[in-house]
């Protein structure tokens, strides 16, 4: 059997370097050497037209990005630039802040949205693991929960009778 081919975008000024999708596949995120991230509706094959503004690095031959499920839908686009990690609202292209820690380019980023985590790999031979806010007040809201089960409730205090 045949796989079958079917030409879902065109676009102009570059190569495309990167390939995101969201969750259950509405839409598909490129990047590409046209410093250009794209927004694809699935469902039509066009050019959603979202504003990411200039995302990209048109020096490099290849980037990873990825896309989160857990803060809002249908999710956040981490885009490597530089030795940054940007951040951007999939549907409206606001860009939402910076993460930095890397001291070399970021090559690719990964969103295990079972944890939720972000780990983003750079040139300076180091993996970074990001939380989300959020994610690890949940974390620290279980081990106190955790603590108070052994911790000891006597007084000696008149006061507290």
């Amino acid at each position: 059997k045949q796989w079958y081919q079917r030409r879902v975008a065109i676009t102009a000024g570059g190569s495309v370097t990167s390939l995101s999708q969201t969750e259950g596949g509405l839409y598909l995120l490129s990047s590409g050497q046209d410093e250009q991230v794209r927004c694809w509706d699935m469902t039509t094959g066009e050019n959603t037209f979202t504003n990411f503004g200039t995302a990209a690095c048109a020096d490099i031959k290849s980037v990873g990005a990825a896309v989160s499920f857990y803060s809002c839908y249908p999710g956040l686009l981490y885009l490597p630039n530089g030795s940054d990690v940007s951040v951007y609202d999939v549907l409206t292209g606001q860009h939402i802040t910076d993460l930095s820690g890397h001291f070399g380019r970021i090559n690719a980023v990964c969103f295990n949205k079972a944890i939720p985590q972000l780990y983003s790999c750079s040139s300076d031979c180091t993996i970074l693991l990001w939380e989300p806010p959020g994610a690890s007040d949940k974390t620290d809201e279980s081990n106190a929960q955790t603590k108070t089960v052994y911790q000891d409730n006597w007084s000696d205090s008149d006061d507290d009778l």
